[in-house]
């Protein structure tokens, strides 16, 4: 069994980037294995993009290891949250509600009102952004939008 008290949540440092590079390749293996070579491809791109928006990543350590990462960036000049994963042996013991909470204080504190992100309808992230208030906005080509007003 694993002691939640133990689990840090902070903001990224340089240093988890490639933790956090092979997490969000876990998450191609597992959702869009299709698009794994892309993704190979594209490694370079990805951890640029990573790294420009460590300010906006937090993760999940416990004993200093990396098990949970979420990140957000500008997209059509709203916030919107590009990624989040837990690791398979750590999901289902509220991290990733822990991560979003920090990501929604810290979009809030930026002076932005409304958050989006999309995930695949096959994704059961689906049940996490509902349990959160995030509202359904659209469907298209199996990917499901969300929008969320900040109220804090």
């Amino acid at each position: 069994m694993i002691d939640k008290s133990k689990i840090l949540i902070r903001l990224a440092e340089e240093s988890d980037i490639d933790e956090v590079y092979l997490m969000e390749r876990e998450y191609i293996i597992e959702h869009e294995f299709e698009q794994l070579f892309r993704w190979d491809s594209a490694k370079e791109r990805n951890m640029k993009m990573m790294l420009d928006n460590i300010h906006r990543m937090f993760v999940a350590t416990i004993d200093s290891k990396v098990i949970g990462h979420s990140y957000w960036s500008i997209y059509n000049d709203d916030p919107c949250v590009f990624s989040i994963y837990i690791s398979k042996n750590y999901r289902n013991m509220g991290i990733a509600t822990d991560l979003m909470i920090k990501v929604e204080e810290q979009i809030y504190k930026s002076n932005y009102k409304k958050i989006t992100l999309s995930t695949l309808e096959t994704n059961p992230a689906q049940y996490l952004f509902n349990k959160l208030n995030y509202e359904e906005i659209g469907r298209k080509d199996g990917w499901i939008n969300y929008e969320k007003f900040l109220i804090v």
